[in-house]
């Protein structure tokens, strides 16, 4: 347990940090910051368990709607959670059990209906979702980043939070297919179905490593995996693979999944596919004037309505007004469009690109996304991808734990936002209840068809 000062400290860490670093406050002018950290404050002047404590951290952070903004568990509070020993996959408004353990008696496919007695999507909203990023749930049901340090065998998205908000107790699932009771923890690494999906075809498999596999087709099309950024070899790994690589057809790539790690692994690989130098992006970062804030504060200017004609015209026409303004209300940015260039990169792969994403698709994995959609080098096909990204500032707090800050604004070169958007794919594509029943992945299938068009017509 924690004392009371540790808690207020932890509490007035994220709140400073996040009112001078946070990225978005020229767009999240609906939030009451000092306000919520107030109340907050009321809260955690009594003692907490710590895991009550970090839950009002992830609930107070979470109002910044932003998926990068958020709170990593310490060890103490992992260390304890038992993951559910089932795995749900969302469809819209229903939640479907598309994978379970052996010892666990809910038929697979059953539709989920309450939880303890309470409607399902309702508990899911009153009392898992204020914990998350939420904004964009396609992407928050697939992937959290609070949850990057728990058993590869456990769900990381909300129901992880369900454990958590139980207690590690058991639960009663009233189902389409009846009512079971479900316990946390149980023979989580002994599934009934392949966590792993396969297209229709067999591929051929030359190269493996953790952030990088590579396979064939039986028409010579590779199919490359990137799993993860968080591998430092993979961009040596792949340049390694490129003198057999440039003799196939075509090329499907796919980072369905992958929540990212460094960017500059993305723009390595992204190298191999674009000659020369490129642009990956557009950057906008916070910049603080202390004098313009006080001046503003008792000149008027912050006072001033850009809805009101004579305000709109002093603020146009006089550039210190502007930037006093504009500084007031958090919108002045040092701005730049990001090129990389890799020179180690031996020859450039010329033929054409399909690329795999989904809702757990984030982080640089999105910048490589933007690497490619940017200047139409490839065909994007799945479903659209998590919608952040974005350099955190990362705040070591009381018991163990972190918050994050995101710190940077991120768009396409020309300003296209995709920031609790996703990037949107040119095809879509998403697996069914059908896929999963059948082990089989249709996404990829689907990218394979495309590319193979594109082929035929070419």
């Amino acid at each position: 347990m924690l004392s009371i000062q540790e808690q207020i400290w932890g509490v007035s860490l994220i709140w400073s940090e996040a009112k001078y670093n946070f990225a978005f406050w020229n767009v999240r002018k609906n939030i009451s910051w000092d306000a919520e950290y107030q109340k907050l404050l009321d809260k955690v002047t009594q003692p907490m368990k710590l895991i009550d404590y970090y839950l009002e951290l992830c609930r107070f952070i979470s109002l910044l709607n932003d998926g990068h903004t958020c709170i990593n568990f310490p060890d103490e509070i992992i260390k304890n959670y038992l993951p559910l020993p089932i795995k749900i996959k969302n469809y819209g408004s229903k939640h479907i059990v598309v994978n379970k353990s052996e010892n666990c008696n809910i038929p697979m496919f059953s539709e989920i209906y309450k939880l303890n007695g309470v409607e399902f999507n309702k508990y899911m909203n009153e009392k898992i979702m204020p914990y998350c990023w939420n904004i964009k749930p396609t992407s928050t049901y697939e992937l959290l980043y609070p949850f990057w340090g728990i058993d590869e065998n456990a769900d990381k998205n909300a129901y992880a939070f369900i454990s958590i908000i139980e207690e590690n107790k058991d639960i009663e699932l009233e189902t389409s297919s009846g009512k079971f009771v479900v316990t946390p923890g149980s023979a989580n690494n002994n599934w009934a179905l392949p966590q792993k999906l396969n297209g229709s075809e067999k591929l051929d498999e030359i190269f493996s490593s953790k952030g990088l596999i590579i396979s064939y087709t039986h028409d010579n099309i590779a199919v490359i995996t990137l799993p993860t950024f968080m591998d430092e070899d993979m961009p040596e790994n792949f340049y390694s693979q490129l003198n057999t690589l440039k003799n196939c057809r075509g090329f499907v790539i796919d980072v369905r999944n992958n929540g990212g790690g460094m960017s500059n692994y993305a723009d390595a690989f992204s190298q191999a596919f674009i000659k020369g130098e490129f642009q990956t992006g557009k950057v906008k970062h916070p910049i603080h004037n202390g004098a313009y804030k006080a001046w503003a504060s008792y000149s008027n200017v912050a006072k001033m309505d850009l809805t009101n004609t004579a305000d709109k015209e002093k603020y146009d026409n006089d550039p210190w007004i502007k930037k006093v303004y504009d500084t007031y209300h958090n919108d002045v940015f040092e701005e730049e469009i990001t090129t990389a260039y890799y020179p180690n990169c031996p020859l450039t792969l010329n033929q054409p690109v399909v690329i795999l994403e989904n809702a757990a698709t984030g982080s640089s994995a999105e910048n490589l996304l933007i690497n490619f959609d940017n200047i139409g080098r490839a065909t994007i096909v799945g479903v659209p991808s998590y919608g952040t990204t974005g350099n955190p500032l990362f705040i070591k707090l009381p018991g163990g734990g972190l918050a994050r800050i995101c710190t940077r604004r991120y768009t396409y070169p020309n300003n296209k936002e995709f920031i609790n958007i996703g990037i949107e794919p040119h095809i879509y594509a998403d697996l069914t209840l059908d896929d999963l029943q059948n082990s089989r992945d249709s996404v990829l299938d689907k990218g394979l068809n495309v590319l193979r068009e594109q082929l035929a017509v070419g």
